[in-house]
């Protein structure tokens, strides 16, 4: 025991050092960048979108019309992996629900494949869940180290183990399930930056979201990486990117301080796609904003985050296939954009046919089961808001 709490001890510390150092060195870039931006005004004109947000806003029909041409036609000459291979990074002792529900609602979505990146204690009981999961048991949490292990090395070995598998993946969920074990969140930090550095596309939830607001500069730039904050998760990022005082916008949760907050997000970040969940889901890119106005559930049920993130990466997965163009034609709008809205629609219609049948006893599991139905109608043209 007494090793172990050494081990833990010694895991905090370095995770602890590894962190600041990377903010410290971006401070003054940072802070450059929102000098430049209040300077030109842009910050000012996020702050009262309201005022402007036409000139911003994608048409909610065009981008839904976008999202059912990624999703790609059921022919005879396909073959296993052309419709999606994922990997969920995620999973600890305690948390071994959330990579099961990423994982299999993307195969529900229709993926090909589904892979799950784990901590040694949660494999067996994911694969437990169902034999359609490719489990690795790869990542470590601090409670797997002696006294004498160097934590970095183990968390570099496990980074190491994960990215031998870029080239047979089309997409990286990473957080589901991940926990705050330092050794685990430092395992995943090496991940996200292997794939970034590899060009894998990635949608970061969840506690991978904690590691992106301990260190932004992680992400800040990548235009192929899907952020999916919830309100509380988005005040946090918000306040560690921008340096945005928590009374400017804690507990304020009306959908246009929320679009504000996180185009502004979205502009600072310089790169990724931002989708703030909520009553009604904001996609925002610095080129602009969508919200999805199709009808969701009433009940809000733990694991639908998971659920979303799964879904996010397959259509991620086949927005790559469909390969449009980059160079957006007028009228048009970036991809991972079109990808995101396919997936939001598709779970808030899964969650609003669940809750028709099971009400207040909905839970994560119904909703699973109605994706495909969700992308019946997405594809039929029954998703109107």
């Amino acid at each position: 025991m007494q090793l172990v709490r050494h081990a833990v001890r010694k895991t905090v510390c370095e995770f602890g050092k590894a962190y600041p150092s990377a903010k410290t060195r971006n401070r003054n870039l940072a802070d450059t960048f929102l000098k430049e931006e209040t300077r030109s005004g842009r910050r000012t004109r996020c702050s009262n979108l309201a005022t402007g947000a036409m000139d911003l806003q994608f048409n909610e029909t065009n981008v839904r019309v976008s999202s059912r041409e990624i999703i790609p036609q059921l022919t005879g000459d396909l073959y296993k992996g052309d419709l999606g291979r994922v990997g969920i990074v995620g999973g600890c002792r305690e948390y071994t629900g959330a990579p099961y529900f990423g994982a299999f609602s993307a195969l529900r979505l229709g993926a090909d494949l589904s892979h799950v990146f784990c901590s040694r204690s949660a494999a067996d009981i994911i694969k437990g869940y169902s034999p359609e999961l490719i489990v690795h048991p790869y990542l470590y949490e601090s409670e797997h180290l002696m006294e004498s292990d160097d934590s970095f090395e183990f968390a570099q070995k496990a980074a190491e183990e994960v990215s031998d598998w870029f080239s047979r993946l089309d997409c990286l969920v990473v957080g589901p399930g991940l926990g705050r074990d330092p050794l685990n969140l430092e395992c995943a930090r090496l991940i996200i930056h292997a794939a970034r550095v590899q060009g894998i596309p990635l949608v970061i939830d969840a506690d991978g979201l904690h590691i992106v607001t301990v260190e932004p500069a992680l992400i800040t730039g990548c235009e192929n990486v899907i952020l999916t904050p919830n309100l509380n998760e988005l005040h946090r990022l918000a306040f560690s990117k921008m340096k945005t005082p928590s009374d400017a916008i804690k507990g304020n949760a009306s959908i246009e301080a929320r679009r504000d907050m996180a185009y502004t997000l979205a502009m600072a970040f310089n790169g990724p796609t931002i989708v703030s969940k909520g009553a009604t889901d904001i996609i925002c890119c610095p080129e602009g904003f969508v919200e999805c106005t199709v009808r969701s559930a009433n009940r809000r049920c733990g694991g639908l985050g998971d659920v979303m993130a799964g879904c996010l990466a397959v259509f991620v997965s086949w927005e790559k296939r469909h390969s449009r163009m980059k160079e957006a034609e007028v009228g048009s709008f970036p991809d991972l954009v079109s990808a995101a809205y396919g997936a939001c629609s598709v779970v808030r219609l899964a969650a609003s046919n669940a809750f028709m049948e099971k009400g207040r006893s909905m839970l994560c599991g119904d909703v699973i089961e109605k994706i495909g139905l969700g992308l019946c109608k997405l594809e039929s043209g029954g998703a109107g808001g």
